[in-house]
């Protein structure tokens, strides 16, 4: 273990009262900065070997996902691991813990030495030590977990683009396993009429079109994960049925892509490449990445311009927009932001998106107010608060005037 590893586990340990070890690859021995449970424990030839077998298991895992994985081990108390990657390989484990999420107690205690019974172990040793593990609620066991991953990232040197892409796989598929979960429950209650098998629902489709056109990357991300579970669900994991359905929403977000204001040229020449790049993929995991990083070109594109540091700009601008479109948003706020000033942006929304500051939040709101009118119950003044409007009278007039109907003729279409 590098010395330098060594001398920020300590530092981990001493600033946090939690133990830390590291496992290098390939060794049968864990090496740690510190004595606790785990020590008394390990002083058991077959409790070592599980321990370790568990370190090797929770660092594969953590290098899948590209982040910290939290787990519990053989002995039931709470475990962080963190990869430590050269490169794309991962060159060992380093773990901290154990840690307890609940209040410790003597039926905790005896539930935990149950857990390892047939163990050679000091089970008084361990019964004490068991009361000297510190107790974290959630909120700081994310902080411990951030601290420990950056001590991991110090200890080696990852290729960052790979690890971004692994936390965005992981992120994508648990959203994708929340939703096949909602739609199977829904499917068996039948309280969702586009939750059956064989319905495609376009109503989510045209929302999607809706914040790709607007620029919109999170609100995109978010439906698109909605459509890629129905599609994984309706194609019964059939890879390349999977693939010419994708294939279908691309074209479509494409065009959305164009009606947004990107040039037509680049997203052919996106097209090109996506597209070869779409034959190559061999799993689910793969196209699902692969269809994101399309959904992110295509939205770059539309609001990309020949002027680098403008994109910049309104990027950082736009992203705002979408997450405080229900607050009183002014173009001063928005300047705020970024170095230049309320003029110049104002300039920037009219030369390259062609709305001005105030027409993009309208359209923003009414994107959002006509997926509200359709996805729930909520009446006219409760949809016009949640996007901004104080006065449902104003806000009905404003949709009308976008949309062309009325709130309620909207719903009923």
């Amino acid at each position: 273990m590098p010395q330098e590893l060594s001398t920020l586990m300590s530092a981990f340990s001493g600033a946090t009262g939690i133990a830390c070890r590291y496992l290098e690859r390939g060794q049968m021995a864990s090496l740690s900065v510190c004595d606790g449970f785990c020590e008394q424990l390990q002083q058991c030839e077959e409790a070592c070997r599980r321990c370790v077998s568990y370190m090797e298991i929770a660092g594969g895992q953590a290098e899948n996902i590209g982040e910290p994985y939290f787990t519990r081990c053989h002995a039931g108390v709470v475990e962080i691991a963190c990869a430590v990657v050269h490169g794309m390989d991962r060159i060992g484990t380093l773990l901290c813990g154990p840690i307890l999420l609940w209040e410790r107690d003597e039926l905790a205690a005896e539930e935990m030495l149950d857990s390892l019974r047939g163990l050679d172990i000091n089970r008084h040793s361990l019964f004490e030590a068991y009361f000297e593990i510190p107790v974290l609620d959630a909120d700081k066991l994310q902080e411990v977990s951030r601290i420990l991953a950056l001590i991991a990232d110090a200890a080696g040197t990852p290729e960052r683009d790979l690890a971004k892409e692994r936390q965005d796989i992981t992120r994508q598929q648990m959203k994708m396993a929340d939703e096949i979960i909602g739609r199977k429950k829904a499917e068996e209650s039948h309280r969702e009429k586009t939750a059956r098998v064989g319905v495609y629902p376009f109503n989510k489709e045209r929302e999607l079109l809706g914040r790709v056109r607007l620029g919109d990357r999170n609100g995109a991300r978010r439906i698109l994960n909605e459509l890629l579970a129905l599609i994984f669900y309706d194609t019964a994991g059939n890879l390349d049925i999977t693939k010419a359905r994708i294939l279908e929403l691309v074209v479509v977000i494409s065009r959305a892509a164009v009606e947004g204001g990107a040039q037509l040229s680049q997203l052919l020449g996106y097209d090109y490449n996506y597209l070869a790049d779409l034959d190559r993929q061999t799993s689910f995991e793969e196209v699902c990445a692969w269809v994101v990083r399309t959904l992110d070109a295509f939205i770059d594109a539309v609001y990309s311009t020949r002027n680098v540091k403008s994109s910049r700009y309104l990027g950082g601008v736009i992203e705002y927009i979408h997450e405080h479109f229900a607050e009183p948003v002014t173009l001063e706020q928005a300047s705020a932001l970024v170095p230049i000033s309320p003029y110049y942006l104002s300039h920037l929304f009219r030369e390259e998106l062609g709305l001005t500051f105030l027409e993009y939040i309208t359209r923003i709101r009414i994107e959002e107010a006509k997926r509200l009118l359709m996805a729930t119950n909520l009446r006219i003044r409760e949809i016009a608060e949640n996007v901004g409007y104080d006065d449902a009278g104003y806000f009905a007039k404003v949709f009308r005037k976008t949309v062309g109907v009325t709130p309620n003729q909207y719903r009923k279409q």
